[in-house]
């Protein structure tokens, strides 16, 4: 994908976006790709390199890679994230699990006010 700066974003927000570091793992499709429409999945795949988006767009995924990295170094319990592996019809499939923290319910739902 070539990335653009038409909204003339800073360099350094600009290089953040250009260094993302995002991998599906060796597996032949994400979970996230999964709920794709499959034609949008294979015309994203065959034609990457002609793709054009402006990093204006990636912005909020930017930041919440930021948060994300943020939380994960504060976990001191186990893994903040997890990546996953399956193998179903003769393909591999990724998914990246993120901890749950289940809390102690502080009101029973069920009884109404």
């Amino acid at each position: 994908m070539k990335l653009t700066n038409r909204t003339g974003l800073p360099q350094p927000i600009v290089d953040a976006i250009k260094a993302d570091t995002y991998s599906r793992g060796e597996a032949d499709i994400s979970v996230t790709q999964l709920i794709d429409p499959p034609q949008k999945v294979w015309l994203e795949e065959q034609h990457a390199d002609e793709i054009e988006q402006d990093v204006s767009d990636l912005i909020y995924i930017l930041f919440g890679k930021l948060m994300h990295e943020l939380l994960e170094k504060a976990e001191t319990l186990m893994p903040a994230e997890k990546r996953l592996f399956a193998k179903c019809g003769g393909w591999t499939i990724s998914g990246g699990m993120d901890r749950i923290a289940l809390m102690p319910l502080t009101r029973d739902w069920s009884k109404k006010k």
